[in-house]
């Protein structure tokens, strides 16, 4: 089954199913379950991309509406927990992996990251950090040159600067000093909003936002911090 034109779908993580809201705000099942699937996008094709904590891999949802693994090993290894996915108007796809409960303890990779899938399918580490560290929501800037990634232990926003090719490291590993300069961090808003993330289909970006609400205060500046701008809160029910 391949999403509606014209429909928000959103994931309800603990229940393991997929929902989407029609043009008429009628709330149905799209999918369960989903093995507990957290973020959802669409690509250019219209086609669901999602990503799949409990089987640690990222999916595509065919025409046919077959579901096609597009990311599952890195270096030999299994993905930690994937999170949540952002795609980029040419198709590439962003996703960030952390390892959260259970997850840390049955992790493969030495490091919790941000990969890019390339428009042909290959996948790469845009970002490793240590097992400490949590990345979890991401989003493109308008102009898709800034990639904002939030680290949910830590309370920051990183921004990579140079995309699509860069990687980067957390200062302290083997790194060039172009490499040094790809990200910064800034203060990240405490925030409380709808539980759910929500990934629109290309026609419906309009209401993507819709009934949602979000409060937000500025968090308590850490010495990693200060003197850094605050980002903006958005609510998880729609794209930035």
């Amino acid at each position: 089954m391949e999403p509606d034109d014209g429909v928000l779908l959103f994931s309800d993580v603990s229940a393991n199913t997929i929902y989407q809201v029609g043009a008429d705000d009628e709330i149905t099942e799209f999918r369960e379950p989903t093995r507990y699937t957290n973020g959802l996008a669409v690509d250019p094709q219209g086609r669901l991309i999602a990503a799949e904590s409990a089987s640690r891999r990222v999916t595509r949802t065919e025409r046919d509406g077959s579901v096609v693994p597009i990311a599952e090993r890195f270096e030999g290894a299994r993905l930690n927990q994937p999170n949540d996915i952002t795609v980029r108007s040419d198709g590439t796809i962003y996703f960030t992996d952390p390892a959260f409960g259970d997850a840390a303890a049955q992790a493969e990779l030495d490091f919790r990251g941000v990969f890019r899938i390339a428009p042909d399918g290959r996948l790469t580490a845009e970002y490793r950090g240590e097992t400490s560290e949590t990345p979890n929501g991401l989003a493109l800037s308008p102009d898709e040159s800034l990639l904002y990634v939030t680290d949910y232990a830590a309370g920051l926003v990183r921004v990579s600067t140079s995309l699509p090719t860069a990687l980067f490291r957390k200062p302290g590993r083997s790194q060039t000093s172009r490499v040094q300069t790809a990200w910064r961090s800034t203060r990240m808003a405490t925030c409380s909003s709808h539980p759910m993330t929500a990934a629109p289909s290309r026609s419906s970006l309009p209401m993507a936002n819709s009934g949602a609400s979000s409060t937000c205060q500025p968090a308590r500046p850490t010495a990693r911090s200060v003197g850094l701008t605050a980002a903006p809160c958005t609510s998880r029910r729609g794209l930035p």
